[in-house]
């Protein structure tokens, strides 16, 4: 059979517990929103063990061209292709953007700097720089106390959007 170094084994089970923590964040922030499980998890899952090179490799450098974002820098940070595809295909399961419109909908300061807060950790964290530096902007003003400006909001939606739909032609291609 295999045989695996220390380091492999260390690599996998820091790759399990980042999955496990994900997960559980992604159905914890459901269950807070009254929104449903992570329900892409097996998809994710599937498209990762069904063709890990077409997930994995050509489509994910070309979805972070997409969205301008710096993938060697993210694979620094999460170490390899499988643990960001990982990421990246949950990324549209993560209710923090639907929890920032509602907290602005409802005019509840407190859950949209929350959000936004999370938002802004979450796009930084995975390279996508441009909403990222939106939810940090947004964030700011919200911590202030300011409203944000139309403009901002806009800024911050089509950054969204763009994000959202690469991702969900990177699952469509795959």
């Amino acid at each position: 059979g295999t045989v695996f170094s220390a380091d492999d084994t260390r690599r996998h089970r820091r790759q399990h517990r980042f999955r496990k923590a994900y997960v559980d964040y992604v159905n914890y922030n459901a269950k807070a929103a009254n929104g449903p499980p992570a329900r892409a998890c097996f998809m994710r899952d599937t498209l990762l063990n069904k063709d890990k090179r077409a997930v994995t490799k050509m489509t994910l450098s070309e979805l972070y061209e997409a969205v301008g974002g710096d993938l060697n820098k993210v694979l620094e940070r999460l170490g390899d292709r499988e643990t960001v595809a990982f990421f990246v295909l949950g990324f549209p399961d993560d209710p923090s953007y639907s929890m920032l419109m509602q907290g602005l909908q409802d005019h509840d300061s407190q859950r949209a700097f929350h959000a936004a807060h999370t938002l802004k950790g979450v796009s930084l964290s995975l390279g996508f720089q441009a909403l990222g530096d939106c939810a940090t902007t947004l964030c700011e003003e919200l911590r202030k106390g300011i409203p944000p400006a139309e403009t901002l909001l806009q800024q911050l939606i089509k950054e969204y959007n763009r994000v959202i739909t690469t991702i969900h032609y990177l699952i469509e291609g795959s």
